[in-house]
């Protein structure tokens, strides 16, 4: 997240991804200490705009399929506000690929090397392997070849991960999600349909609590982190959460968290999801 010094402090803040939960959030605790805010979306009536705390709400063009008109968007509006927060991939994405198009002073990113890294779910797991942390055996995928054999290796079920959730093919970008094979005919439609929009991991299902490290990097160094158990998700066999509780820091997931952090010199806000068994070490 670059610094935004020449950003006014009494201009207001734009939330984009305003028709997502977690944009909600932000605009309530951004409000709690009397910052003005603005979210804006490629929805007309998002979810966050709903809040009594918003100022104001602006439309932009949806940011998959029409990524040069949401740029020129995001050119006309930057000065007008002294921060600007995506929320999801669907808006990190573009801007992190023409952020050189873009006073990106204002835009709370992360630096592109890190973030290149950090998106692609086949690096983030080899980074993790070399760091000595713990990751469920996996097998990347170009081609449907080999799927037979890549699940015998694993074992059922195969969670099946495209390399990126924003994926691009047959001429689009696609949001992605992760999803679970029970059988080969499963597996061959799931995994065929992620392969439309580039590579795939499937890795070993690895039965645990899911536990979130929420985190704020400086330059690679911690400087704030937070916990959360996932205690529901949608749907139950493994999704988004639901709901969450906070609890004590976990000692040996905060090192784990530290480690990429550090590997990755981040700076700015991100969050390492686990699956943890605490009868395990």
């Amino acid at each position: 997240m670059p610094e935004a010094q020449s950003a006014s402090a009494t201009q207001p803040v734009l939330i984009l991804d305003a028709d997502q939960p977690s944009a909600l959030a932000i605009v309530r605790s951004l409000a709690r200490r009397g910052i003005a805010v603005h979210v804006a979306s490629d929805a007309p009536n998002p979810l966050a705009a709903h809040s009594r705390h918003v100022q104001g709400l602006l439309q932009y063009p949806d940011p998959l399929r029409e990524e040069a008109a949401f740029i020129r968007w995001m050119a006309d509006c930057t000065h007008r506000f002294g921060l600007i927060i995506p929320v999801t991939e669907r808006t990190v994405v573009p801007l992190l690929r023409h952020r050189q198009q873009l006073d990106d002073s204002r835009i709370a990113i992360a630096p592109s090397a890190a973030l290149e890294q950090a998106l692609d779910k086949d690096r983030t797991v080899a980074l993790a392997l070399a760091l000595g942390i713990a990751v469920p055996l996996s097998i990347t995928l170009h081609a449907l070849d080999g799927l037979a054999d890549a699940a015998a290796r694993i074992g059922w079920p195969v969670v099946v991960k495209p390399a990126r959730s924003v994926g691009q093919g047959d001429s689009q970008r696609v949001q992605l999600s992760v999803s679970y094979a029970h059988n080969l005919t499963e597996l061959q439609a799931q995994a065929g349909h992620a392969l439309r929009f580039g590579p795939v991991i499937l890795q070993e299902f690895f039965q645990g609590d899911g536990v979130g490290i929420e985190l704020i990097a400086d330059q690679g160094m911690l400087r704030y982190a937070f916990q959360h158990r996932r205690l529901h998700e949608v749907p139950l066999t493994g999704g988004g959460s639901s709901l969450r509780i906070s609890e004590a820091i976990v000692p040996a997931l905060l090192a784990a968290a530290t480690r990429l952090m550090r590997a990755l010199a981040w700076h700015g806000v991100a969050m390492v999801e686990f699956k943890y068994q605490p009868a395990t070490p």
